[in-house]
């Protein structure tokens, strides 16, 4: 039993999903955000209760292993796509996942979408330096190349994460406010 405020609710957990039916969550995933970090896979699959980490990650690694997802390093993440081997099988058996599962996916696709789209044009990162404080370096990729990297010191790491947790979630409008800024009031 469980206990939350004056109530009492018996904890039931969820089922474990079937290893075929991870997989095939994870290839139509893979099918709809390509190039998406493990991390980030993390995310959707725990927004849309689709799968826990300790379903989601064998099923990377299974898929990577048999061919059906393609695994390349980024950073500290692990980004995957879906292999021409993997878009088959999704095609087979893209009916053997729940309809609950593919309508609460479909349902945050576009959100999902707009915030890896984010996540690859204003990209953040933080280290700590030898002197003991931080440095966080804030990039704007386009096309593949950063157009503005601005690198700056920091004095704690409370700092850091919030200067590139802003960065990502309004690396925009930094971006635009700093061209104004450099253009002389004008708009860029």
């Amino acid at each position: 039993m469980v206990r939350t405020g004056d109530e009492e609710k018996e904890y039931i957990p969820r089922r474990q999903r079937p290893e075929a039916e991870s997989g095939l969550i994870v290839l139509l995933l893979l099918s709809e955000l390509p190039g998406a970090s493990d991390t980030f896979l993390l995310r959707c699959c725990s927004e849309a209760q689709l799968l826990t980490y300790f379903e989601l990650m064998p099923a990377l690694a299974r898929l990577t292993r048999e061919g059906q997802a393609a695994r390349q390093t980024e950073g500290t993440s692990y980004c995957y796509r879906l292999t021409e081997a993997g878009a088959e099988t999704l095609a087979l058996f893209a009916a053997r996942i729940p309809g609950s599962d593919r309508d609460r996916a479909a349902a945050l696709l576009p959100a999902w979408r707009e915030a890896l789209r984010k996540a690859r044009e204003f990209t953040s990162s933080m280290r700590q330096t030898e002197d003991g404080e931080y440095e966080v370096r804030l990039s704007v990729i386009e096309n593949g190349t950063a157009i503005l990297t601005i690198t700056a010191p920091v004095p704690s790491s409370e700092l850091a994460a919030r200067m590139t947790t802003r960065w990502e979630k309004e690396g925009a409008e930094v971006y635009r406010e700093i061209i104004g800024l450099m253009a002389g009031g004008e708009d860029a």
